[in-house]
């Protein structure tokens, strides 16, 4: 381990906090919080270089599950580590191929006129992704997070969704529990399905050490 580097990361950061609590004039109240956050960066890169996990850790968490015409229901989980408590600050949605190779050659034809033509990818991928209802709940409290209904992949597809606002926690799941995705295809046609894919939602959030 570097000495010298963790000695300076420590200086850094009673640096930073000693800023902080010298900008006492209410007009330098953004130069506190900046001086604030400068020092908890320090601090934490001080923490990871002793080998210790920090108190607040920025994570992003993938519930996915491949489905296809045979295989149209599946779960995804992830259960929050013991010691930290997951706050889920957003959510956005993931879609990707397993077999793109042969993906066209179960394509849906949409009528243009006389003719007909197949869907391109991007159109293809919508398709997917309105096709796919999710449920996502806590399941060791039985808790929905889609509440009344459940949401469809393409509204969330492309887009982070937040959850609550950026000062305030989010959607919080208490250490050991255990964040569960349900993904069901609607139509199950073959060529509304199309081959192989990994549908789900991506969690966007912190793990914070429980006190104590």
């Amino acid at each position: 381990m570097d000495l010298d580097l963790n000695a300076q990361l420590a200086q850094l950061s009673q640096a930073f906090r000693g800023m902080a609590q010298k900008a006492l004039d209410p007009r330098q109240s953004a130069f506190r919080r900046m001086a604030a956050y400068y020092a908890e960066v320090a601090r934490q890169a001080h923490a990871y270089v002793s080998g210790q996990p920090g108190r607040v850790r920025g994570v992003m968490i993938p519930l996915r599950k491949a489905l296809l015409a045979g295989t149209t229901t599946g779960e995804a989980t992830y259960r929050v580590p013991q010691g930290y408590n997951l706050d889920i600050k957003a959510i956005t949605g993931t879609l990707g191929w397993t077999d793109w190779g042969t993906e066209a050659a179960v394509d849906v034809e949409i009528a243009e006129g006389p003719a007909a033509t197949s869907l391109p990818p991007l159109h293809r991928m919508a398709l997917k992704a309105s096709n796919c209802q999710i449920l996502l709940e806590i399941q060791d409290a039985a808790v929905k997070i889609t509440e009344g209904d459940q949401i469809y992949l393409s509204d969330i597809l492309n887009k982070v969704i937040p959850l609550g606002r950026d000062d305030a926690p989010g959607l919080v799941v208490p250490s050991g529990d255990t964040v569960k995705a349900t993904l069901t295809l609607q139509d199950s046609q073959a060529n509304i399905v199309g081959n192989s894919t990994r549908y789900g939602v991506i969690l966007i959030g912190a793990l914070v050490a429980c006190e104590g």
